[in-house]
């Protein structure tokens, strides 16, 4: 795999091309399975959908999955933008079924 580093403040025109985890095709799983082994965020992914509150290093695993993810050409799998962390909608039952 290749990397696509672009100068300070360019934007890339791929990232409209990031495709939902939700949507299935043959890698799909193997590619979640990926993204939280490298991540180390499976506790962490694991107690948001039981509705347990996350530590700081749980939102720094998640942060690492969302950009894993996102080298892989999938959208962020956790939306870490409010006060507390959350699954976005496309991941919830895909995490369930992987984990």
């Amino acid at each position: 795999m290749s990397t696509t580093e672009f100068a300070s403040g360019e934007q890339s025109s791929g990232a409209a091309n990031l495709r939902s985890i939700r949507k299935e095709h043959l890698l799909r799983n193997f590619d979640l399975k990926v993204i939280i082994l490298i991540s180390g965020c499976e506790r962490s992914a694991a107690r948001l959908l039981r509705g347990e509150p996350l530590s700081g290093a749980d939102v720094g695993q998640l942060n690492m999955a969302n950009h894993a993810a996102r080298h892989l050409g999938y959208l962020p799998l956790f939306d870490l933008s409010g006060k507390a962390p959350s699954i976005t909608q496309d991941t919830k039952a895909v995490l369930r079924e992987v984990l």
